[in-house]
């Protein structure tokens, strides 16, 4: 705000007169004359107004600044008279927030919030803080981010600080909604400004989404859910971006947008179909906490100028669920019962099988035992036919010691293999034929 201090100019000479101005201040003031050459002044006190102009610009510190005008006869520069003046700058408290342009943009309500900067400029002449609110519109709401108890810090004379607002909408708001940012001086309450942004929030009508027939998912696999997308636009073509919130449906199935359909570029009042895909697993539809479950998914698009959204529908079965018309019911208990009873004519096969099988190893064991005795019986029948008529060998005493040694004689031989006789001839008791037999034991007793 420029301030004006009026200085009037008299001509006390006799003659009119024309005066060169001139105007000395400190630079800060930025102070200036609103003419340099005054307008003829009549002679015999004739005056004229001139003008001292002071913008006070942002930031002057408080104190006094001295200015000198000097007013010089155009005519005769001896002549000339000066005053001095003294301009007291007051500590002064002011705050500028700008507004914010987000024309251009479109938001969605019911999506992720975003967050939006807004400048807060300390343009007064001393150090202050400032406390920062919001306000919006229905619909709307925000928060300020980053700041202790939504204060700032303290800000110089001049200088500035972004302050970041998070927003976000409603679902289902359409229409613009307005955020508004304060900000009040701490030094002085009475101080404050306030910016705003004003947002375009759902479909303006440029781009228009229309859903196809819902779908249903009763065995494992896939179901594509359809739907149209029209540039409404009368002389744009618009670039399209497609996004889907699945909702519930994120627990018991895959929710993705089609791939050739994420992102594509619409000319003017152009269609496209689109495609949503929902994938199950057997599993998944086998551990549905329902026999029948609905899930509405929503759908949005964003275009270069407006956005909008819509809800598809798709119903998924539990696999093997009861049919509502008992029908499903009697073949259920049916198979339930045809199960049960497989399942236990399976269990006594096995019970069969496995005591056959114990059975069989008990017979291979006795047989096996039988056939050692018959075995051991015949070996001994057969000792019996071959040495049972043989007379049993004496008794083999034990040799007597000998202190010197004999001398050698030449053993007596033998036929029919046995060993050589001794040179004393048989031992005692013995015959022929049990030494043919044990002659050979008697021989490596007496060593």
């Amino acid at each position: 705000l420029t301030r004006r201090i009026e200085i009037t100019l008299r001509n006390e000479g006799n003659a009119q007169q024309r005066f060169d101005l001139s105007l000395t201040a400190d630079w800060h003031l930025e102070a200036t004359l609103n003419t340099e050459i005054s307008p003829e002044v009549e002679p015999f006190g004739g005056e004229t107004q001139i003008a001292v102009l002071l913008p006070m610009p942002y930031g002057l510190r408080p104190d006094l600044y001295p200015l000198t005008f000097k007013a010089t006869s155009s005519d005769d520069s001896s002549y000339f008279e000066t005053i001095r003046l003294t301009v007291n700058i007051p500590e002064t408290y002011l705050v500028e927030i700008d507004d914010v342009d987000v024309s251009g943009q479109t938001f969605s309500g019911g999506g992720q919030s975003s967050t939006l900067s807004f400048e807060v400029t300390n343009r007064g002449n001393d150090d202050d803080a400032f406390n920062v609110s919001v306000s919006t519109d229905s619909g709307m709401h925000a928060e300020v981010l980053y700041l202790d108890s939504g204060r700032t810090a303290y800000i110089s004379a001049g200088a500035s600080e972004n302050v970041t607002i998070r927003f976000w909408f409603d679902e289902g708001t359409h229409g613009q909604r307005t955020l508004t940012v304060t900000a009040t001086s701490v030094e002085s309450n009475s101080v404050s400004d306030s910016g705003k942004a004003t947002f375009s929030v759902g479909s303006q009508g440029w781009i228009e989404l229309t859903a196809g027939a819902p779908k249903e998912l009763n065995e494992a696999g896939s179901v594509i859910l359809e739907l149209t997308v029209h540039n409404r636009h009368p002389t744009d073509s618009q670039w399209i971006t497609v996004d889907v919130r699945p909702g519930g449906a994120i627990n018991y199935a895959q929710v993705r947008v089609r791939s050739q359909d994420s992102a594509f570029e619409l000319a003017v009042d152009e269609r496209r179909v689109i495609g949503i895909k929902v994938t199950a697993s057997e599993t998944q539809l086998l551990n549905l906490p329902q026999k029948e479950m609905i899930f509405n998914l929503t759908v949005e698009v964003k275009a270069d100028v407006d956005v909008d959204e819509t809800v598809v529908s798709v119903t998924m079965k539990r696999i093997g669920a009861e049919d509502s018309d008992g029908g499903g019911s009697k073949s259920s208990g049916i198979g339930r019962l045809i199960g049960s009873i497989a399942f236990w004519l399976i269990g006594a096969i096995i019970v069969i099988v496995l005591i056959l099988v114990l059975i069989s190893v008990l017979r291979s064991t006795s047989r096996s035992d039988v056939e050692s005795s018959l075995d051991l019986g015949q070996y001994m029948s057969s000792m019996d036919a071959s040495y049972g008529s043989m007379p049993p060998a004496p008794a083999i005493p034990d040799a007597p010691t000998v202190p010197v040694a004999a001398a050698p004689v030449a053993a007596t031989p033998t036929g029919s293999g046995a060993p050589p006789l001794p040179a004393e001839g048989l031992p005692a008791g013995w015959t022929m034929e049990q030494w043919e037999h044990y002659g050979h034991e008697w021989m490596q007793q007496q060593g």
